[in-house]
This record gives C-alpha cells, structure tokens and sequence, in this order.
C-alpha cells in the first residue's frame, strides 16, 4: 500500500486519539489515587506507551490499511449493539484505571506487604 498524504493524516489522527486515551487513563489512575509517586504504575503506563509503539510499528510496516480504518470512526454506520458494546467498553476501562487508583493510592487495600 502506498503511503500517501491521506494516510498520513490518518496515521497523525490514530496517534493522537491513542495518546490522548493514554493521557486520560493516567489522570483518572493518577486523580483516583491522590498521588503521583507511584513508580508501579509510571512502570505501568510508561510499558503501556511501549507496546502502543511496538503496535503501531508493526501496522505501520505489515498492515497501514488498520491505522486508516481506525482513525475514522463513523458512528452512524455502527449497529446498535456495537455502539452499546463500545461506550459499555470504554466505560469499564475509565472504570478500572479509577477503581487501580483509589487501591493503589488512596486505599491499599491490594497492599502485599
């Protein structure tokens, strides 16, 4: 596939969206948990950029058209269902850094020691 100006469009658009999605989990882990000296979870979300990386290297080299699909979501197209699935997903992701925060933070309840 050839890699014209649209696609780097998409590729810039899908990188954002990814790195925003990031910056977001971490305030709401950070915010939840009162704190930000917690070098387990900077040791979390800084192997979590690695693997978005390493991700989007691998679209990049093996399959471009993913990042093109990805970046473009027309939400009129979606099934009922699907939009359903989705906001339940991304609800229960916001959910889990914040439940992580207030354990990790605030609470220690999950504390080993």
């Amino acid at each position: 596939m050839k890699k014209d100006t649209l696609f780097w469009e998409a590729f810039v658009r899908r990188t954002a969206q990814v790195i925003v999605g990031l910056f977001l989990f971490m305030v709401m882990f950070f915010l939840s948990a009162g704190r930000i000296d917690l070098p387990r979870a900077w040791f979390f979300f800084g192997l979590y950029f690695l693997s978005l990386l390493f991700n989007m290297i691998i679209f990049l080299k093996f399959n471009p058209e993913v990042i093109r699909a990805r970046s473009e979501m027309k939400w009129e197209e979606i099934k009922w269902w699907d939009k359903l699935f989705a906001v339940l997903y991304i609800m229960s992701l916001f959910l889990m850094f914040i439940v992580c925060g207030l354990d990790a933070g605030r609470f220690q309840l999950s504390a080993l020691g």
